[in-house]
């Protein structure tokens, strides 16, 4: 490992902990994220002007980050397709089949209360 390479993976994890660190604001996550996002581009751009466009440096740097940022983007195709299916499914109950809905919920859970008991 060279130091350019070294240094750049230093300096990368010393931005996510000061992005860590903002959890003891009080800013909005929308302010978190932003501020996060304006953190990337300034690093971005600072790699690109230090050592060029097409460096082997910040193609082995984007190898290590790339670490981070795929990790963060599979935990939020986690997150977001049980939120879709829910909220599809809810309106589908809500708006569409409203008198069904009362049916498969209330019938099935005094039948087990029944059975309880």
């Amino acid at each position: 490992m060279n130091w350019p390479l070294l240094i750049n993976i230093i300096i990368f994890i010393g931005l996510i902990i000061l992005q860590t660190r903002t959890h003891k604001t009080h800013w909005s996550l929308s302010k978190k994220v932003l501020t996060g996002l304006l953190l990337g581009v300034l690093f971005g751009l600072g790699l690109q002007l230090v050592y060029g466009e097409s460096s082997p440096v910040i193609s082995a740097s984007m190898q290590w980050f790339n670490i981070v940022g795929n990790g963060y983007v599979k935990l939020l195709q986690m997150v977001v397709m049980p939120l879709v299916f829910i909220s599809i499914l809810g309106l589908w109950l809500n708006c569409i089949m409203p008198v069904l809905w009362a049916k498969l919920v209330f019938i099935p859970l005094g039948f087990c209360c029944l059975l309880r008991q």
